[in-house]
């Protein structure tokens, strides 16, 4: 039997914390790596991590190798120089992605989902047009770079939503993963970063505080997630908080 393990960002302390602490000589970590030669790790969207993070990570899967344990790294967006990265460690893995020559893939790659609209100033100023939004029973995914900025937000839609939802990480793993639970029926949802990793959404349209291209990737893939609502408009503000 292979013994498997995902790693994604909603897990980390659970996760990979159990993983790494077994390097540093803690009591029982012979048992841990016992446990864990030969094993399969699956990474979901490990360019998130911070550098220290990705470090430690990087040095643990190289060791772990040594023992036979096999990986998988999964990601919409992934960075070159990571690859780079885990290439040097893991020299015979290989990569899959997207075939042109496919249909399905062909879809995936081609077909429009996304209008962009750039909106002037910053998130707060554009409440009305979010409000319109759940008034014409569309759901609707709110992207903040800060807690605070998203606990404001939450505050001020909430009353306007069927649904709602709020979501950042500094909720404990158990109260999140309880949230996580329902996003596939809220009307509306706010959130942090945390929404960009780890979910299955598909929403009406989104407004978005600015964040780097590969976050903003992540961001819209919540959005007419299947493709099967034409081409929606997805909002992102200039400025941000």
């Amino acid at each position: 039997m292979v013994r498997h393990v995902t790693l994604s960002t909603r897990h980390f302390l659970s996760a990979t914390t159990q993983i790494l602490k077994s390097f540093f000589g803690v009591k029982g970590w012979e048992t841990m790596m016992s446990e864990m030669a030969g094993g399969l790790f699956i990474f979901d969207e490990i360019h998130v991590y911070d550098a220290h993070t990705t470090a430690l990570i990087l040095t643990s899967i190289k060791k772990l190798s040594e023992i036979g344990a096999k990986f998988l790294f999964l990601s919409a967006t992934f960075p070159k120089f990571l690859k780079d990265k885990i290439q040097a460690v893991l020299p015979n893995l290989s990569e899959h992605a997207l075939d042109e020559s496919l249909e399905e893939d062909r879809k995936l790659l081609y077909i429009p989902r996304h209008k962009v609209v750039l909106l002037e100033g910053e998130i707060t100023e554009h409440l009305d047009e979010i409000r319109s939004m759940l008034e014409a029973d569309k759901r609707v995914l709110v992207v903040c770079n800060t807690v605070k900025r998203a606990q404001e937000m939450y505050g001020l839609l909430k009353e306007y939503a069927e649904s709602r939802a709020l979501l950042h990480g500094r909720f404990i793993l158990r109260d999140r993963e309880e949230i996580e639970k329902k996003l596939d029926v809220v009307q509306l949802l706010v959130g942090t970063q945390a929404v960009e990793v780890s979910l299955d959404l598909d929403f009406d349209t989104i407004f978005s505080e600015p964040a780097p291209v590969d976050a903003l990737i992540q961001r819209l893939g919540r959005v007419n997630r299947k493709g099967m609502k034409g081409i929606v408009p997805v909002h992102i503000c200039k400025v941000g908080s």
